[in-house]
């Protein structure tokens, strides 16, 4: 139990990394536009890196919550749909 317990919180953190991540390289790609993908504002979207970076996080996010739901007992088992949407086994 004390091992997965350890694990939630592993990726949580993980989990937080990639949303921060994400976030940040989001933000300077709106508003500075800078590097090889250099585009500002809603512009940037068509890029697919830019749109699975963003998928990305929001599906991190997805985790972050569930995995915090299960860490504090309030649930036993992630919902199917979050399963789903990131392609993960319990």
């Amino acid at each position: 139990m004390e091992k997965e317990k350890l694990f939630n919180i592993s990726r949580i953190l993980v989990d937080s990394l990639i949303v921060i991540f994400v976030l940040v390289s989001t933000l300077m790609m709106a508003f500075k536009g800078q590097g090889t993908l250099a585009s500002k504002g809603v512009e940037m979207f068509k890029y697919y890196t830019v749109d699975s970076n963003i998928l990305m996080g929001i599906v991190a996010l997805i985790k972050i919550y569930f995995d915090i739901e299960i860490a504090l007992g309030r649930i036993q088992k992630v919902p199917l749909w979050s399963n789903v949407t990131n392609l993960r086994r319990h």
